[in-house]
């Protein structure tokens, strides 16, 4: 299934949505570059476990000519690699998956938020909260590198 995006500044971005029995898997490109994927793994018919969101922060783009791919070759002819962050593309791409596990009829979408993703990212935990999910802490004896769970209840009670 091929759908579109769109980052803050209104560019385009393509997104392909795989599935498997036990799997989703969300690609998003910008000009057939690789920018960014969130994966699931189904728990149960109704549970999902976000696996990861990722966008790139450093894409090379391949030459688009003779001319750009002779460059390349040159010392300092390399493109300036191109960040994805910071765009919004994270953003739009979590919407797009609870969007489309509800169309599944999933009921809960919940992950692990590790140590190294918040000090890559310290507002980690404000985003996922910002989305609609909840922050859980950890259990004592649960592995450390853990810093929270977060959950998602996608069928709300009203």
């Amino acid at each position: 299934m091929l759908q579109q995006l769109f980052d803050k500044d209104g560019r385009p971005y393509q997104l392909s949505i795989l599935e498997t029995d036990s799997h989703i898997f969300l690609k998003l490109r910008h000009h057939q570059l690789f920018v960014g994927e969130a994966k699931c793994v189904w728990e149960s018919a109704q549970t999902l476990l976000l696996g990861d969101i990722a966008i790139a922060n450093a894409v090379i783009p391949p030459p688009t000519d003779d001319f750009s791919a002779l460059i390349s070759t040159l010392p300092g002819g390399q493109p300036k690699p191109i960040n994805y962050r910071r765009r919004g593309l994270g953003s739009a791409l979590l919407r797009s998956l609870i969007n489309h596990v509800r169309t599944k009829n999933a009921q809960q979408l919940y992950g692990n938020v590790f140590e190294q993703d918040v000090q890559n990212n310290p507002k980690l935990l404000h985003w996922y909260q910002k989305h609609g999910f909840e922050i859980r802490e950890i259990p004592e004896g649960d592995r450390e590198d853990i810093v929270a769970n977060i959950h998602l209840d996608l069928n709300p009670l009203s």
